[in-house]
């Protein structure tokens, strides 16, 4: 399960009152309950062993480092929710800065990280970039490295060594060929530029249901490239990573996430990336059959017309030689508004066929009711959850 969660920090599902009146307080509060129950409620009707968020918040600071701000209270916060709510077994990658000590947004400075959230009774993470043990005890301004550059792996800093399940493992955000001596990376392969935000790739192994490791490998690769006139060619360069060239005999390799390329309504550019993925072995698991991934701001939406003629979310799979009979099932995307196939999923208040039946005729009050923080307010763009719906595959 892959979700763009509109600026995803604290603030998404808390409160925070710092410079707000009592009245902003209340109407805030209204909103971040709603959206906390309704991104709860979309990971229940999932059941998903893994559930990554895009454009989770951080402070600015080293490449690699670790998450900070209200981004790091924000995922720990819904690591909470997810084992109270869903199951204990929640485990959180430590998410790592994804762009340098360039800010994303230099009038409001902050950068950006991927939280990958995964189920410690079903899989086992694995990586593949390493924590140094010689890290200091807050971890703040080091990075994660390449285990060959790293030497000894050691505990991250607390509270991040219990959340990850006392892993020395960390997720991979530089790409390049190790030089020979093992203590840097050449040529390091960029998106398009050090100014970029770079792919998060973390590797899992399924467990059996006595806790061996001898399940699929699950690598993925998540991508959020910027979105400008070379988007195309920032997610093309994804099939130039080194460590997803071939798949091993028993590996899945997903590239998932925002991609900020159109597989519905995109031109000759945006088809001649997927045709590559193709011509790559690759499966491109969402386009015009399972329909957009994009929602109109809540002033614009109707209960007839709420999405984009847009699909910008994809998950993208190839499988190795010893899984030719697998393949991608269930794909999906999450409509919180009139459900969505296998998961029968309402997320309003109030269903948009008994809107339509109790104001019919009456459009003005049938669109209100519609856009209130119950109902579609909690799940459009801001102040609701996002302007993306989160996608399923079942690998």
């Amino acid at each position: 399960m892959v979700w763009n969660i509109q600026r995803f920090n604290l603030g998404t599902i808390a409160v925070l009152p710092e410079g707000l009146s009592l009245e902003n307080q209340i109407t805030k509060a209204a909103y971040t309950d709603a959206k906390r129950n309704y991104i709860l409620n979309s990971v229940k009707a999932v059941d998903p062993d893994i559930f990554i968020v895009v454009e989770l918040q951080s402070r600015i600071g080293t490449l690699g480092s670790l998450v900070q701000g209200n981004g790091e209270a924000g995922a720990l916060r819904l690591l909470n929710y997810l084992q109270f709510f869903s199951s204990s077994k929640w485990r959180l990658v430590p998410p790592l800065k994804l762009v340098g000590p360039i800010p994303v947004d230099s009038e409001h400075p902050y950068t950006e990280a991927i939280g990958v959230f995964f189920r410690s009774d079903k899989l086992t993470f694995q990586g593949p970039f390493v924590w140094p043990q010689d890290n200091p005890v807050d971890g703040n301004g080091k990075a994660a490295l390449p285990a060959p550059i790293a030497g000894t792996p050691g505990d991250y800093p607390e509270p991040w060594k219990t959340v990850s399940g006392g892993t020395h493992y960390a997720g991979q955000y530089m790409f390049g060929n190790i030089s020979p001596d093992g203590h840097q990376i050449l040529g390091e392969l960029l998106f398009n530029s050090v100014n970029n935000r770079r792919p998060f790739l973390t590797r899992f192994q399924e467990r059996d249901e006595h806790g061996n490791n001898n399940g699929r490998i699950i690598t993925i690769v998540t991508v959020h490239p910027s979105p400008n006139s070379e988007t195309t060619s920032a997610v093309a360069r994804v099939l130039s990573i080194p460590e997803i060239k071939e798949n091993k005999s028993n590996e899945i390799i997903a590239v998932c996430g925002d991609l900020n390329v159109d597989s519905i309504s995109g031109g000759p550019l945006e088809k001649s990336l997927f045709k590559l993925f193709a011509e790559d072995g690759y499966a491109t698991n969402f386009g015009h059959s399972q329909g957009p991934t994009m929602l109109r701001t809540i002033s614009d939406a109707t209960p007839d017309e709420y999405k984009k003629t847009a699909g910008l979310d994809n998950i993208i799979t190839r499988y190795g030689s010893d899984l030719h009979g697998d393949m991608p099932l269930n794909n999906a995307v999450v409509d919180g508004v009139n459900g969505q196939g296998i998961f029968d999923f309402q997320g309003m208040q109030n269903s948009v066929d008994f809107i339509k039946q109790n104001f019919a005729g009456d459009e003005v009050n049938a669109k209100t009711i519609f856009r209130k923080s119950k109902n579609y307010g909690k799940i459009g763009p801001n102040p609701g959850t996002s302007d993306h719906m989160a996608v399923v595959v079942d690998l």
